[in-house]
Formats: structure tokens, C-alpha cells, sequence
């Protein structure tokens, strides 16, 4: 069961506002992982969005959350 974690350069909303409607092909084409999360300091509270778990992980938070989350691969930008 894969698991993939993201770490946006921006806020999910800017994805979201700037048209890119289906977040989860977007960031899991042919959804590949079984689960994705979004682990980002930009976000303020922890919610989910089509199919994606959004958690708001400082810098200092993210060693220990992909441990915990047992991610398989992390697909960062910026």
C-alpha cells in the first residue's frame, strides 16, 4: 500500500483558485498511492480535500510525521 506525501509551495486554496479542480489526480496520476497527504506549514488546519489528507506540518514537525505516517515517497516543491 504506497504512501505518498506532498509538501506544496503554496496553500492547497491557491491550487484550488487557480483551477486545478481535482487535486488528487493532480498530485497521484493513475492514483498510484493509496494514500496521499499534504504536509504543509502554509495550512491551518487539518481537513480533506478530494481524497487528500491536508496536515499543517512545520519544518521541524516533518522527520518524525513521514515516520509516522509511514510515507514511501515525498513529492516536494519550491
Amino acid at each position: 500500500m504506497p504512501v505518498l506525501a506532498v509538501i506544496p509551495s503554496d496553500p492547497i486554496e491557491e491550487y484550488l483558485s487557480g483551477g486545478i479542480d481535482h487535486l488528487m489526480d493532480y498530485y497521484n496520476p493513475r492514483r498510484f498511492f493509496d494514500k496521499v497527504y499534504v504536509l504543509s506549514p502554509l495550512e491551518k488546519r487539518e481537513h480533506e480535500i478530494d481524497g487528500l489528507r491536508i496536515i499543517p506540518t512545520k519544518d521541524k514537525q516533518l522527520p518524525s510525521r513521514l515516520s509516522d505516517l509511514e510515507v514511501d515517497l515525498v513529492r516536494a516543491y519550491g
